[in-house]
């Protein structure tokens, strides 16, 4: 829990919101089918990253707000919130899964 006040205090980041878009990043690559023409693979992941982490996010906001109806919607946090996670997953997380899965010879093409 320290945690979680430390990145909401000092930087106005909550980090359930960054867990929701990074599981739904890997939710919509592992599990969710594009309808269209895939002409970009990369482009086609964000779209589906994207709508699929701003519902989440919307559902857990609106939530939070039906729990305490006096604090106002904290939009400008989950903005940066999910900023913060698109960030770091581009810059940190992305490039360490790939050299994991290089380095145990995974050859799955969905990963």
């Amino acid at each position: 829990m320290e945690l979680l006040d430390f990145f909401k205090d000092k930087f106005n980041i909550d980090l359930v919101i960054v867990l929701l878009v990074l599981g739904a990043g890997f939710f919509q690559k592992r599990y969710l089918y594009t309808p269209w023409n895939r002409t970009s693979k990369s482009h086609d992941s964000a779209i589906k990253t994207l709508a699929l982490s701003s519902i989440a996010s919307t559902i857990y906001v609106l939530l939070l707000h039906l729990q305490d109806k006096t604090a106002p919607i904290a939009w400008v946090q989950s903005f940066v919130s999910y900023f913060f996670a698109t960030s770091f997953y581009e810059l940190l997380l992305q490039p360490v899964l790939k050299w994991w899965t290089r380095m145990a010879g995974n050859k799955d093409p969905q990963s």
